[in-house]
């Protein structure tokens, strides 16, 4: 291959790029920490995630319980206070997010996949963010909540999610006593 060839190889997207630039892809089983920038947020660190805590199994659990509406609505967000689940939230990074994506197996015959997003936010402001959902090819945009200063959110999806490609964040005043979810 000439020089040439090679430079072009070089600039050319890779096949499986169908993310657009100024996004940020997550695939499961990835922590990513970003910065929040006032242009919008930047990877500072990205690695394999760590293993669930017990604070994050008995969430999960809580969370396969809950009834979703079968709608496509915008699902509200069920706030969790210390003390409603065993075990220790994860503890902020002060001005930084991390997010951490799983995908989770069948637990139980008959059972189906399911996907998990922590997001932690180390930020004196909430989180909000817009995130696209890539499904054996499709992509399309789901509903999230914004993350209150100072703790974690976590997002469930009760099928499997093959990546998310987060498209927008920043941050912004919490509004006390609500919770955005969009």
């Amino acid at each position: 291959m000439n020089l040439w060839a090679l430079m072009i190889a070089a600039l050319a997207p890779a096949a499986s790029s169908a993310i657009p630039a100024g996004s940020i892809a997550i695939r499961p089983g990835e922590t990513v920490t970003l910065q929040v920038q006032d242009h919008g947020a930047v990877v500072v660190a990205r690695a394999p995630a760590a293993p669930m805590t017990a604070f994050d199994l008995a969430l999960l659990h809580r969370m396969e319980r809950q009834n979703p509406s079968a709608a496509n609505e915008i699902q509200p967000a069920i706030p969790v206070t210390r003390g409603e689940v065993s075990g220790e939230p994860p503890k902020p990074v002060a001005d930084r997010v991390e997010i951490t994506f799983r995908l989770l197996p069948q637990t139980d015959p008959g059972s189906r996949e399911q996907t998990v997003l922590r997001v932690v936010n180390g930020y004196r402001q909430s989180f909000r963010y817009r995130v696209k959902m890539h499904i054996r090819g499709a992509v399309r945009p789901t509903d999230v909540c914004e993350v209150a200063p100072g703790i974690s959110g976590t997002e469930y999806w009760p099928y499997a999610i093959d990546e998310i490609e987060l498209t927008a964040a920043w941050l912004e005043a919490p509004e006390p006593g609500n919770t955005r979810c969009e």
